[in-house]
């Protein structure tokens, strides 16, 4: 089963749990990527609602929803559409309960999806997730796995924040028993990623463990994840690599070595920031997939931290290449049809 069936399951229960649950969508009728039930349509027909494409309005309604008892799930299609509503985001969601001292709640789920490769070009690639992640009071999310969007629908039952949920499209495909990070003991780098970056990196590290080297891969689902287990591995292996899914100018990864840097971190050579330069995604294959943060410029990144074992990092990823059996660049897989 892949994540989108067990997202709609999870859809499913949220609505079948309280008579106060409701989901609005930008397209109820095309499942949102098959993470919507088809049958909820029927069933639960009086707590759908297709969205109108006015986003502030939609986070104005659901934020009144929430002072009045309503938990809704809020679905766009991109992330960049969530951006007509960062005042309502702001000004409104993040700060209802601050406003009323506690006595009024705010809780809802916005799922935005982050697009790449075929189809998304400039306008459709950008996760933004260092804007979310910078206004107090809102919970962010970069979800990987099955048991990473179980944790987002358990936290929307008992929250009483808005929460939101940036899941990269191609998390949508990935199976169920699908898991990410690992950790030996001796490891000679750490690597922190989040959303589908955690799956690209665990995957790389699977292969170096067949070759003789071993790193720690340290997932973390939101960017306010305590890091003790990110200080705890960088003081065992002595070198870092951070992998954002947005770009590296005022990413979560600088972000995260900031905070490493006040806790007295120490590296026997210099961290080292993978993710997206300063600069919009282009619409050709071959240079989208340069553009992101990838399982090529890992190996990249390991090479020059690791210059000694250079051959059988190579080695690792001549496997890669010959396991991936020539799937397109700017696809995560050759069952992928896209482009969205």
């Amino acid at each position: 089963m892949k994540n989108s069936a067990h997202i709609s399951n999870l859809t499913r229960r949220f609505l079948e749990s309280s008579s106060e649950s409701r989901l609005f969508c930008e397209g109820v009728q095309d499942s949102f990527y098959g993470t919507i039930p088809n049958s909820l349509s029927q069933e639960h027909c009086h707590k759908l609602e297709e969205l109108p494409i006015s986003e502030a309005a939609t986070i104005g309604l659901v934020t009144g929803a929430a002072i009045f008892g309503i938990r809704s799930i809020v679905c766009y299609q991109r992330v960049e559409f969530g951006l007509l509503a960062l005042e309502q985001l702001i000004t409104n969601a993040s700060k209802t309960k601050y406003l009323s001292c506690g006595l009024q709640t705010c809780p809802f789920l916005l799922r935005m999806v982050i697009g790449r490769g075929w189809g998304q070009g400039p306008c459709h690639s950008q996760s933004f997730e260092g804007i979310w992640s910078s206004i107090p009071g809102i919970d962010v999310y970069m979800p990987a796995t099955s048991s990473d969007y179980t944790a987002i629908f358990n936290k929307l039952e008992t929250t009483d924040s808005p929460i939101l949920s940036l899941e990269h499209r191609w998390t949508h495909l990935t199976n169920v028993d699908t898991t990410v990070g690992c950790q030996f003991i001796n490891s000679v780098v750490t690597v922190v990623s989040s959303s589908y970056n955690s799956i690209i990196a665990t995957k790389v590290a699977v292969y170096l463990a067949h070759n003789g080297i071993n790193i720690d891969v340290v997932h973390l689902l939101s960017p306010s994840d305590t890091l003790d287990r990110v200080r705890t591995s960088v003081a065992k292996t002595g070198r870092l690599i951070t992998m954002d899914i947005g770009t590296v100018r005022q990413g979560l990864g600088g972000e995260l070595i900031a905070q490493l840097a006040e806790l007295g971190a120490e590296y026997q050579v210099p961290p080292v920031r993978l993710g997206c330069p300063f600069e919009p995604a282009s619409a050709s294959p071959e240079e989208a997939f340069l553009h992101f943060a990838s399982a090529e410029s890992l190996l990249n990144a390991l090479c020059d931290l690791l210059p000694s074992s250079s051959s059988q990092i190579n080695n690792a990823r001549k496997e890669l290449a010959s396991d991936a059996g020539g799937t397109a660049s700017d696809t995560p897989s050759s069952s992928y049809l896209g482009p969205f």
